[in-house]
């Protein structure tokens, strides 16, 4: 019984490893949690794809704050500045926000927060 669990094992930790070489950048770099800034993004390699923890806590991202209604908007991050970081709009950090309104949204990419584009 126990070299049949070594086997698994072995077996599992080999699918891992090529799962692993087909993978070339972690799927949660770029990702953002509007709903939890404070949420950690977690890859599932054994089944798959990511999740969201607020500690132990699965979150939903999705979810708008305060039970605003999530609008359905127009990408204004094109059209729009933030002058207090100018080069923010050319690295690409700015999202849509699109909780009870749509206004495009400059964010920190180490720390998820939004910047204040007009202090």
């Amino acid at each position: 019984m126990k070299a049949v669990v070594v086997a698994l094992m072995c077996v599992g930790l080999a699918v891992l490893a090529e799962a692993g070489k087909n993978c070339h950048e972690n799927p949660c770099k770029d990702d953002i949690c509007r709903a939890y800034p404070e949420a950690e993004c977690r890859v599932d390699y054994c089944r798959g794809g990511t999740a969201w923890y607020d500690g132990d806590k699965v979150v939903d991202c999705d979810e708008c704050p305060f039970d605003d209604a999530v609008t359905t908007c127009k990408d204004k991050c094109a059209t729009s500045s933030c002058p207090n970081y100018p080069d923010a709009q050319s690295t690409k950090r700015c999202r849509m926000y699109n909780c009870g309104q749509c206004t495009a949204e400059y964010f920190d990419p180490g720390s998820n927060y939004p910047l204040d584009c007009w202090a």
